[in-house]
């Protein structure tokens, strides 16, 4: 008879530890912090373009749930917000309760907590748990990345979190990627006049430490005449680099040289056995961005 007591005195106390823990008693503090890491929404864009003219309003809106999944507001009613710039400089300015841009946010009603000369400011009160506020976006603002910071206090614990998000002028970038698919492909064809004999003369250059170039050049002479072609890919090379053959007769009055990846390519062309002659030639490369481990030839 006395263990079988004993095992429902141990069950009687096990039921009262249990109620107790989950029970109005239990500590707040669980519940908060599971409500806060799971239990509310931010929505803010990861970048905010600027606009081509005036200002614009982009919006910013937050949603807080109990653990219970309904809509809850925290103490005061209030979610704070700050905007930081990369240095901590805080932005206040460019905050709006609508998106008519007329009125900047109101201080926070707890100042000590979250104190207004640290940027932070009360979000706009739509309603239970749902909050918003208008961020200005102008078309001359600086690019840059910004940290946004949200707090509130809930049974006087407090909760801060941190997002991200940058302002950026879009079109620039487009136009860059526009500007790149144009300069993709390179070809040109052009006269070289070889006014003095045995003179080199320069066809073209190209040297830009933005794109690295590769394709091929092919150069037309004049007939029963002799010449050379100097290819230098090296800015820092002092002479030929390489040589070519010359051509001698009519039957090499076409010659086709390959250009390896290269930041830097030049190219000259000297006749060497007569005055007042011409050669044609026509480049047809191409060239990406240079990664910084561009090869010479």
């Amino acid at each position: 008879m006395f263990l079988p007591i004993l095992a429902i005195v141990a069950l009687f106390i096990l039921l009262i530890i249990i109620t107790r823990c989950s029970g109005a008693g239990a500590h707040p503090a669980t519940s908060v912090a599971a409500q806060n890491d799971s239990l509310n929404s931010w929505a803010i864009p990861d970048v905010m373009q600027k606009p081509n003219a005036g200002t614009t309003a982009k919006r910013w809106a937050f949603k807080k749930y109990s653990d219970t999944g309904s809509l809850a507001d925290p103490d005061n009613d209030e979610i704070i917000v700050r905007v930081l710039q990369t240095d901590g400089t805080p932005i206040t300015a460019t905050l709006w309760k609508t998106d008519s841009m007329a009125s900047n946010l109101d201080n926070p009603t707890d100042t000590t907590t979250f104190p207004t000369a640290s940027g932070w400011r009360a979000l706009e009160r739509l309603g239970t748990g749902q909050y918003e506020c208008y961020y200005g976006v102008a078309n001359d603002a600086t690019e840059e990345a910004l940290t946004v910071e949200y707090g509130y206090t809930e049974s006087s614990n407090l909760y801060i979190r941190a997002v991200s998000t940058s302002v950026r002028d879009l079109q620039d970038d487009i136009a860059d990627l526009h500007t790149n698919m144009q300069k993709s492909e390179d070809q040109q064809e052009a006269t070289v006049t070889l006014t003095t004999q045995n003179t080199w003369y320069d066809a073209f250059e190209l040297d830009s430490s933005d794109y690295v170039y590769e394709g091929s050049v092919s150069i037309d002479f004049e007939a029963s005449q002799s010449y050379e072609v100097r290819i230098t890919t090296n800015k820092s090379t002092d002479g030929p680099n390489p040589v070519a053959a010359p051509v001698i007769d009519a039957t090499h009055t076409k010659r086709v040289y390959r250009i390896e990846e290269t930041p830097y390519v030049k190219v000259e062309i000297r006749c060497i056995t007569a005055s007042s002659k011409s050669a044609d030639y026509r480049r047809n490369l191409s060239f990406r961005r240079n990664s910084g481990g561009a090869a010479s030839s």
